[in-house]
């Protein structure tokens, strides 16, 4: 009527989230409106039009209001309560309070503004969307013809030293300092929480989720969702922050700066002191300040980056250049100081040269001398002796795991399995030095290896289960199975395992023993199964018609597989099963045994033919590893069995047995076979001296079955075996050094992959065009930029023949700042104007360095690009581009180093 209606509609609660409402209108003919003689239109023509509108339902019943209570504004470090309320939603007056249950936590407002916030409010979680559709169609016209319409133009609107002794020092800083999954609120809606501040003068984001749960009786749909924002403000009346880099190497010399502030009160003199710890200041450490309101005062002193020493455990004396400033106004002696640790990091890569030799009785072993010159201080040469060669070897390998500069999964998982399974070596590995590097009365080196492994395992589990080397790339089945045998292996040892992804992994890895199964590295697939078999029997998993069914399959499987298969049946107490000594002949006809000087001794592995895919890391050692490991549960009186431990033990070398995977398999199947005490240790002395300072006498005895002796001598020396024993003893010698010439004159390599490198400058920001290119072609090279330029690194790197494992890292000078493409929040300039030549398979954007990885590397040239900005004004090392097979140290390529001078500009 009128022109408009009212249709009331009652609003229940089944109705949330929302609720259609269709509307259709209706018209007969028009009366006293004719057709046009000789025309289609008819304008008095029946009509229909429809529409929907969506009724926001609001779900009250299942909403709570969430109050904090806390002071806006603190100091850093204050101790600070946070009060939280909740309720049922206010009408009239206060709401009933309700009991629950909330999470809290406090987040830096810069860190949390580099990404998009997730939705905080829970509720919608637990609502099922709504959707719906209406079609009208009027038959009334169809017989004449069609209604004319007219369009109608709009749009909708879119909606967009002695001041150090009195000021208290900053130096604990947090971006995320308070995190509380649960805290429980009881039933007068309140609970009150302490939260200390860090040191962080900056804005805290306060963020809050709750939940009450409708008790019993209750209708349905009773529960209540809630969540809270704010800020908290922590401020000082006079403050300074430091303007420093991310990172610096020996060599670098640059402007430290720290910017003082007055926040509440007035202007007037003031000073600063400055004090460092790694870093050598060539300035006076305190000076004179003029403070005035809404002005920066900028505090700069130059400073240069040392190289430290190494200290008695072959570390190096500190691995962080240390920074205080603090500043003071003197009117009112209002005062702030920070301390800041800026990690150090290598501007060259140390060289180490290594021997491993049996000693013969009374003929001395030489020890050479370095070939070239070495920054004082970082000299270190060890030497270890035993006539246990398998601890030798496994000292070599595991000192080989701890110094793998590449953190994918399996380095990880290699390095921690490795560690937990040498624990028992510990009272016999007692001496100083770098016996068995990190193992020895070093627990918590342990605790956090194998903490941080099973916190980033989550990370690497892709959509279909499996662990994958990197975040976000394609899982693999025998990687998967590698983790299980960790997360088995901790459970074990008294770590907390978490149980959600313990039965992810093994439910993926008993889908991986279906014929059906198609995720698998090609031409593996009965290799992993195997893999994937014996795994699931270490948990407890073992799948007995599946192992007979793999068993049948054997023919197809490589030797190592064929021990996964035994290791298996061993290890679900099987191994009376029909066909499984049909497995452990297999085993020993593949082993090549032959006769030297009357001795039977290993000559290598008879396995099946046909090439293995390099993705699941192949090679003699862990097959051998796998062999004797199984043969341990199946074989073990076999009078052969013995030679197959020696075997693998001779595999070995200076560098244990080459890469991480390998070096895992044997220090695990060693560490199963060799148990202290140690058969047949004897007594020794070895006779140790380096040029004409007095010689050092390891002795060698069954409750101490190694020496070692740590020098940091340049000159040579000699090793001397002064009586024979029933066991041979064998010498382990490394010399490691820094070398004297800094990394920006480091010289191209080339030992399979060609490297080249050249920065081009693109000019200020937001400026995008190409202004100059500057090849690094030549050792020392100089190049000069202003703070703020942007430069887009272009590295290229040729690439002879396929490849897999392959980390491509371009090291940065200090002064640089990475832009990040992939980034939420990464500006416009951050984009390249070169391409990619193929995706890598994990890119890790660091402070100090960009790594591309690459599973599979195709034969080819390939071209890298990202871009940096210049943020410190200095003079800055810059080490060169490497290109490396991560599973083959000796297939590398390289470029030469700069030096980075970066200038401010007026």
């Amino acid at each position: 009527k009128g022109g408009s209606a009212v249709y009331p509609l009652p609003l229940l609660n089944r109705y949330t989230p929302r609720i259609p409402v269709h509307f259709i209108l209706m018209r007969g003919r028009l009366p006293g409106v004719s057709p046009v003689a000789g025309e289609a239109t008819d304008l008095g023509k029946p009509a229909t039009l429809a529409t929907t509108t969506w009724v926001r339902v609001n779900p009250v019943e299942n909403r709570m209001e969430v109050t904090l209570a806390y002071p806006e504004k603190a100091r850093p470090g204050q101790k600070i309560q946070v009060k939280i309320r909740l309720a049922e939603p206010a009408r009239d007056g206060p709401g009933k309070p309700l009991p629950g249950e909330v999470t809290l936590w406090l987040v830096d407002q810069a860190v949390l503004s580099l990404g998009k916030e997730q939705r905080l409010d829970p509720l919608p979680d637990f609502i099922t969307p709504v959707h719906s559709a209406l079609a009208v169609r009027d038959t009334r016209n169809l017989a004449f013809g069609f209604l004319p319409y007219a369009e109608n133009p709009g749009g909708d609107g879119g909606e967009e030293g002695e001041l150090f002794e009195r000021a208290t020092v900053r130096k604990l800083f947090k971006t995320v300092p308070y995190y509380n999954p649960a805290i429980p609120v009881g039933p007068d809606g309140t609970a009150v929480v302490t939260v200390e501040l860090p040191d962080n003068l900056t804005n805290f984001k306060v963020r809050a989720k709750a939940v009450s749960a409708c008790p019993e009786p209750c209708r349905r749909g009773g529960d209540r969702f809630g969540f809270a924002v704010g800020q908290i403000s922590v401020r000082l009346p006079v403050i300074v922050q430091p303007a420093l880099p991310r990172f610096v190497r020996p060599g670098d010399s640059f402007t430290a700066a720290a910017i003082g502030r007055i926040v509440e009160g007035e202007g007037g003199p003031g000073k600063a002191e400055v004090q460092t710890e790694g870093a050598t200041l060539s300035a006076p450490a305190t000076r004179e300040l003029s403070f005035v309101p809404n002005r920066p005062e900028r505090i700069e002193l130059p400073v240069e980056i040392p190289t430290p020493p190494l200290g008695k455990d072959g570390k190096p004396a500190w691995r962080a250049a240390t920074f205080r400033v603090a500043v003071e106004r003197s009117s009112d002696q209002a005062r702030d100081a920070f301390e800041v640790k800026i990690p150090l990091r290598e501007d060259r890569h140390p060289v180490t040269h290594r021997l491993l030799r049996d000693l013969t009785p009374g003929v001395p072993v030489g020890l050479p001398d370095l070939p070239e010159q070495a920054r004082p201080g970082t000299i270190r040469r060890s030497v270890l002796v035993s006539d246990q060669a398998g601890l030798v070897r496994m000292a070599a390998g595991l000192d080989f795991l701890l110094g793998y500069p590449y953190g994918c999964t399996e380095q990880k998982l290699s390095q921690a399995r490795a560690r937990l399974a040498l624990r028992k070596f510990r009272s016999s590995l007692h001496q100083e030095g770098p016996v068995l590097s990190g193992v020895e009365g070093a627990a918590e080196d342990l605790d956090r290896s194998i903490q941080e492994t099973l916190a980033w395992i989550p990370l690497v589990v892709d959509g279909n289960g499996l662990a994958a080397f990197w975040p976000g790339s394609e899982g693999r089945v025998t990687l998967t199975a590698w983790v299980l045998d960790l997360l088995v292996e901790a459970k074990g040892a008294g770590y907390p395992v978490d149980t959600k992804l313990f039965d992810t992994l093994t439910r993926s890895l008993t889908q991986s023993l279906r014929s059906d199964y198609r995720h698998f590295i090609d031409g593996e697939a009965f290799n992993e199964r195997s893999f994937a078999l014996s795994a699931l029997a270490s948990a407890g998993k073992f799948d007995a018609p599946y192992a007979a069914e793999l068993l049948r399959q054997s023919k197809y499987l490589h030797l190592e597989g064929v021990a996964e298969v035994l290791t298996s049946f061993a290890r679900a107490g099987e191994l009376s099963s029909p066909g499984v000594g049909g497995l452990t002949k297999e085993m020993w006809d593949g082993l090549v045994i032959r006769l030297y000087q009357g001795r039977e001794v290993y000559g290598g592995l008879q396995d099946r033919p046909g090439r293995r895919n390099g993705l699941i890391l192949p090679g003699e050692t862990r097959t051998l590893a796998d062999i004797v490991r199984a043969l341990a549960y199946a074989d073990p009186k076999n009078p052969r069995f013995p030679l197959l431990v020696e075997a693998l033990v001779t595999l070995g070398k200076g560098d244990g047995w080459g890469t991480t995977n390998a070096n895992a398999s044997a220090l695990l199947a060693l560490s199963e076979v060799l148990r202290p005490p140690f058969h047949g240790a004897a007594s020794h002395t070895v006779r140790v001296t380096f040029g004409k300072e007095g010689g050092h006498s390891l002795s060698l005895g069954p409750k101490s079955p190694t020496g070692t002796l740590i020098s940091q001598s340049a000159l040579p020396g000699e090793v001397l075996l002064q009586e024979a024993g029933p066991r041979p003893v064998v010498l382990r010698a490394e010399t490691f050094y820094v070398p004297l010439a800094d990394g920006s004159q480091a010289t191209p390599e080339s030992q399979g992959f060609f490297v080249t490198r050249e920065l081009l400058r693109m000019g200020l920001a937001p400026a995008d065009r190409l202004q100059e290119r500057v090849p690094l072609d030549k050792a020392g090279s100089r190049v000069a930029f202003g703070v703020g330029e942007v430069v887009e690194e272009h590295v290229r790197v040729i690439n002879p023949t396929d490849r897999h494992y392959v980390a491509v890292s371009v090291p940065l000078a200090a002064g640089m700042e990475p832009l990040n493409p992939n980034l939420t929040t990464a500006p416009p300039e951050a984009k390249t104007a070169g391409k990619l030549t193929q995706a890598p398979t994990y890119a890790a954007y660091l402070d100090d360095q960009v790594t591309f990885y690459y599973e599979t590397l195709p034969k080819g040239t390939y071209d890298f690009y990202f871009r940096t900005r210049t943020t410190t004004p200095g003079r800055f090392i810059q080490p060169p581009a490497l290109a490396e097979m991560m599973y083959d140290g000796a297939i590398r390529g390289s470029s030469a180093g700069a030096r980075v001078v970066i200038e401010r500009k007026e």
